[in-house]
């Protein structure tokens, strides 16, 4: 197929409407504007290099419905409510690092990552791959077999999450069957989080539950206040290959709390 190279700061929406139906790959090497609510076709592929970033006004929406291709480092910058809407199918893993300058609040990132996700029962996979501070509350509600995954846990190059906020640092009320997997997660000792997985049932009992950690380490101390995974009345909680450091998790009440073949579970009220 042929193949559209953008060479000048030309709105998105522009060059997708020359090019049409057309079956193309659209390679990135500028930085772009989004001003207006925009959808990538399915026929359009888009290669993200040379350190461009596309700018996504306040209040509007990118929806990627091709196949994107990019390094881990940041390719959006969401000014405002700005979003960016990506088809699961599209990407083996939406990076968190595709939506974070490099500085300050790694929060808002990992949030924008899974708004990414629509609908928010499409599963698919964010991933991980540097150490980062969280200083604000993650928004991971309502979402569906999603796996989060970084490059590993108690190793050297491991990743590793700090959390920085007097708070819940994922908050996962109403989600179902996530996954979190090879990331080492640990508090700060200036500004320790309360909790730092949060689960909690909707309106109906299959709002949430069945979460699955693998291989996910809390450093030598989690520090959170709390509890680094409190759960409200949520389902299930399996835990494989992980070590906790001088905690276990807690929720309102415990019932029918038993490990079975290497893996801990409990099921609270």
């Amino acid at each position: 197929s042929p193949q559209g190279v953008l060479t000048s700061g030309i709105e998105l929406a522009t060059l997708i409407s020359s090019i049409g139906a057309e079956v193309t790959e659209i390679v990135i090497n500028q930085n772009v504007t989004v001003s207006n609510d925009t959808v990538v076709p399915s026929t359009l592929s888009i290669n993200v290099i040379n350190g461009a970033i596309i700018t996504v006004a306040n209040t509007k929406t990118l929806t990627i419905n091709g196949c994107i291709t990019a390094n881990p480092n940041q390719i959006f910058n969401c000014i405002g409510t700005g979003a960016v809407v990506i088809e699961p199918k599209a990407v083996e893993a939406i990076y968190t690092e595709w939506f974070y300058s490099g500085t300050g609040d790694y929060g808002p990132a990992i949030t924008l990552a899974c708004a990414a996700f629509r609908p928010a029962n499409a599963g698919g996979r964010i991933r991980f791959t540097k150490s980062r501070t969280i200083q604000s509350s993650v928004n991971m509600t309502a979402l569906s077999s999603v796996i989060f995954e970084g490059l590993g846990s108690g190793v050297t190059g491991a990743t590793t999450l700090t959390g920085e906020y007097d708070g819940v640092i994922f908050d996962c009320t109403k989600s179902y069957a996530l996954k979190f997997r090879d990331f080492t997660v640990t508090g700060s000792t200036s500004t320790p989080p309360k909790v730092f997985w949060l689960f909690a049932r909707g309106v109906v009992d299959s709002d949430s539950g069945y979460h699955v950690f693998d291989c996910v380490d809390t450093g030598y101390h989690s520090r959170c206040s709390v509890a680094v995974v409190y759960s409200y009345s949520a389902e299930l909680c399996t835990y494989l290959n992980c070590n906790w450091y001088n905690w276990i998790p807690t929720a309102r009440v415990y019932v029918n709390t038993w490990w079975v073949n290497g893996k801990f579970w409990w099921k609270p009220i």
